[in-house]
């Protein structure tokens, strides 16, 4: 276990950066941060080391002293250590992009560790004896480094089970901890310190802006979060489906390179699963954006086929059932000479949270709109009970009724959903706030880096931009969602540069036809096997009956998830040698 985290006021981590000066053994600190870690002298005897992006470099540009024109020529890892020996702890909330720092001041005694807001970059740390921390990225690597034995952690791992994020300090492995996005550690030799140095700022007064005015800032935060991930002129292409996530990035970067730069977009296409299969929309995308267009066959690409050489992530017992499709796209962005991907992922949590409509029209006085909303439900045979669920709090369920397919042990263990739940009730829509600002995203984008780092390339993701992010937020339920129509604000901002077939759309791609094939049909042996072994470790987390209904149903619902996640963690276990705590 960890040696214990208390949490410090903003004022008290100031104080503690300029002057603490700690009793007892000193700091031993070992930073394993990756391949692409910088490390930089700073002032009084410090040391930085720094891993990965900044996304608005003019900002801190101008907040710095010296010569413009010189600052502009340091790297991002020099630009931060120059800002960080101005600023300090206290003007991390400035300093936008995806990163993960990390300050050894051996003079004081101490280390504070520090991850951006979004959680782009992973950042964990292991105690060991004597004052000594192992502190990097990869929580296995921290483990192996430190010769602890790898042990998954049932706090995760219930967690996973029961499809809730897990804690934000929390990690697959047992006494590995994570910093929370948006948080800096203090490490010293006495136990550790924790503040949160940023919560985002939602615009003042949005919902009385005019429409027009909306749009146009929609358009300018997009095109900002797309342009500043092609800045470096790396070769770029895109993951583009024919959806409202990844067209509107793609308009945005031909916005930004310009009509002659090329653009290589990476889609999937089939021919025996229709609902998954978008290729008309992708034509028109295309088509429309003068796109390089490659469109790669996924018939063959089945979940856990075959799984003899299926690709397990070191660091997660998670898997992602559409690995293979994900690994064809990156070997062909490969052999393109692509370097830097652009994906539309998080796009369904960005405008998430339109149940909330009936609350927040009520909140703010629009009496009418909430009306019309109202008849337009009761005429069309829309259900209200998630609109008045959210007005009332809905029937309280305790965890054993919420979670009635886990286990008593994983019961147990699960967060207090309470306290996260209060974390996240301050803004317009809560849910939203806790799917956009959790750590959960992080943890998915550091998997998908690794498979990504196997081809060379570097994913970055738009929607997962902080001023974007910020915009979202604080806008009216009406422009998230409006009479069942999703991302309504989106939709008329980018009415004159995505096709009106793709702004029309209602409905997402669907791939249960491939999950069918592969779990209960091409793998069906295997799965079974897996998790009809008498020792399983699921069989700690999961009721049995669940799994075994899942099996003999063909279940695509929640019990085929859990199924997924059993098969998963045993074929993990399996490859690593490893245990469950």
């Amino acid at each position: 276990m960890h040696t214990p985290s208390v949490m410090v006021s903003l004022d008290s981590a100031r104080s503690l950066s300029a002057g603490f000066l700690p009793h007892g053994a000193p700091l031993f600190l070992r930073v394993l941060l990756g391949p692409d870690e910088k490390r930089l002298a700073l002032s009084g005897g410090r040391t930085l080391v720094w891993r990965g992006r900044l996304d608005d470099r003019g900002a801190l540009i101008a907040g710095l002293p010296g010569s413009r024109d010189e600052l502009a020529l340091l790297s991002d890892a020099e630009l931060f250590a120059q800002f960080f020996d101005q600023r300090g702890i206290a003007g991390l909330a400035d300093v936008l992009g995806s990163w993960a720092a990390v300050v050894d001041d051996s003079p004081r005694g101490q280390a504070w560790l520090m991850r951006d807001p979004m959680g782009g970059r992973p950042l964990t740390y292991l105690a060991g004896k004597s004052g000594v921390y192992w502190v990097g990225h990869d929580p296995g690597e921290l483990l192996e480094a430190a010769r602890r034995p790898v042990r998954l952690d049932p706090r995760y791992l219930s967690s996973l089970f029961a499809c809730l994020e897990a804690e934000a300090t929390t990690t697959p492995f047992w006494g590995v901890v994570a910093v929370p996005p948006g948080h800096a550690v203090r490490l010293h030799a006495e136990g550790t310190d924790t503040f949160e140095f940023w919560r985002p700022a939602l615009p003042l007064g949005i919902a009385r802006r005019p429409a027009a005015e909306l749009e146009e800032e929609l358009r300018v935060r997009l095109r900002e979060a797309v342009a500043c991930r092609l800045a470096d002129g790396e070769a770029a292409g895109l993951l583009l489906s024919g959806g409202l996530d990844s067209v509107p990035i793609a308009a945005m970067a031909r916005q930004v390179v310009g009509p002659s730069r090329p653009l290589a977009a990476f889609s999937w296409i089939f021919d025996r699963y229709p609902e998954a299969d978008e290729r008309s929309l992708i034509a028109l995308a295309t088509g429309r954006l003068a796109l390089d267009s490659q469109l790669l066959p996924g018939d063959d690409q089945l979940p856990l086929g075959p799984p003899e050489s299926w690709p397990v992530h070191p660091g997660t017992p998670e898997q992602n059932p559409y690995r293979r499709l994900h690994e064809r796209a990156y070997e062909a962005a490969a052999a393109k000479g692509t370097r830097v991907l652009l994906s539309g992922m998080c796009g369904d949590q960005l405008w998430s949270g339109g149940e909330t409509w009936l609350r927040d029209a009520l909140s703010r006085r629009r009496f009418g709109a909430a009306a019309g909303e109202l008849f337009w439900h009761l005429a069309t045979g829309r259900s209200l009970r998630p609109a008045l669920a959210d007005i009332t709090g809905g029937r309280r369920r305790g965890p054993a009724e919420r979670f009635s397919w886990l286990t008593p042990e994983a019961l147990a263990a699960l967060p207090d959903l309470t306290a996260q739940r209060r974390r996240f009730a301050d803004f317009p829509r809560p849910h939203q706030a806790e799917l956009l600002l959790g750590a959960a995203n992080g943890h998915g984008f550091a998997v998908e880096a690794h498979f990504a780092r196997r081809y060379g390339l570097e994913l970055r993701y738009p929607l997962r931009d902080r001023r974007l992010v910020e915009l979202v937020l604080g806008l009216p339920t009406a422009d998230i969602s409006h009479r069942g129509v999703t991302r309504a604000l989106l939709r008329r901002a980018l009415a004159d540069l995505v096709p009106n077939a793709i702004l029309a759309r209602r409905s997402k791609a669907r791939f249960t036809g491939l999950f069918v094939d592969g779990v209960y049909g091409v793998s069906r042996h295997r799965v079974a096997a897996l998790v009809r072994k008498p020792n399983a470790a699921w069989r700690r987390f999961v009721r049995s009956e669940e799994i075994e209904n899942a099996l003999s149903e063909r279940d695509v619902g929640r019990g085929g998830v859990s199924l997924w996640l059993a098969a998963s963690l045993e074929l993990w276990l399996e490859r690593s040698g490893a245990s469950v705590a």
